[in-house]
């Protein structure tokens, strides 16, 4: 067994006395019932996807971020075959003890568009209808768009794919539309009361993979104050995290009092 650093046990010994002062509720809610701190391990996911998300969708994925926490809480969800179709039922054998839905900021309203607004003429361009395609070959082609369009150039500057510039098509509007549904989901399924039985983030991915290279981050903020909407890669620009960094600073840690975030 290999021993840690001692660099890595000398931080943990730094933050023993961190870790034991007082912790700073940051939201309304009821005191757990029951509290032993750092004497318990909890389990959850801060990564998932949902039919929000361009490359859930298009593997035939249909659940939307309600769906996404029932089944963290331990319901049962139909998820799809080889062939597509929603024939396989899915169940964790431990319901998780906190998850954050992360779908795609740079998407949200393209997807909203494509997959959800039915009065849209967005929703019949040539990438909506391979996205909803249950082809293969089609959902591949679709892939490749998306991922070319917004989330691997090489450019500083990124354009938004065509389906904004339909008649109809208001992109921002849909996007904040979806960033709502992420948010309202988190709400309905945070337990607030004494039991503490489940915890949400609400959050997302901010997804950057200039030449297929990934360098995603997931931004999870702390409560359910939460800028208007999320800052991607169409605001920052390839290859530029500390950009990101830095508009949260502005957007939620001194642009909205109470907002805190970590990514």
């Amino acid at each position: 067994m290999k021993k840690a650093p001692p660099c890595f046990c000398f931080c943990l010994f730094l933050l023993g006395p961190l870790l034991s002062e007082a912790f700073e509720r940051k939201e309304e809610r009821a005191a757990c019932a029951e509290t032993s701190p750092l004497k318990r391990a909890f389990f959850g996911d801060l990564h998932v996807h949902t039919r929000y998300s361009f490359d859930s969708f298009i593997s035939s994925q249909r659940n939307d971020p309600w769906d996404a926490y029932r089944y963290a809480k331990g319901e049962a969800l139909m998820i799809p075959a080889a062939d597509g179709e929603p024939t396989v039922r899915a169940q964790l054998r431990r319901p998780l003890d906190f998850t954050a839905v992360t779908d795609h900021a740079e998407f949200l309203g393209e997807m909203n568009i494509c997959t959800n607004d039915e009065w849209s003429w967005g929703r019949f361009s040539p990438l909506c209808m391979m996205t909803r395609s249950g082809n293969l070959f089609l959902q591949f082609l679709a892939a490749d768009q998306w991922q070319s369009s917004g989330v691997s150039p090489e450019g500083a500057e990124r354009e938004r794919v065509g389906v904004c510039d339909y008649p109809g098509s208001d992109c921002r509007a849909s996007l904040i539309e979806f960033w709502r549904n992420i948010q309202e989901a988190a709400e309905e399924h945070y337990d607030r009361s004494p039991d503490c039985s489940f915890t949400t983030f609400v959050g997302y991915e901010y997804s950057d993979a200039p030449g297929m290279r990934n360098l995603h981050r997931n931004v999870i903020f702390r409560n359910e104050v939460v800028p208007l909407v999320p800052i991607s890669t169409y605001e920052t620009g390839s290859r530029n995290v500390p950009e990101l960094w830095r508009r949260l600073r502005q957007d939620c840690l001194e642009g909205m009092p109470g907002c805190d975030v970590l990514a």
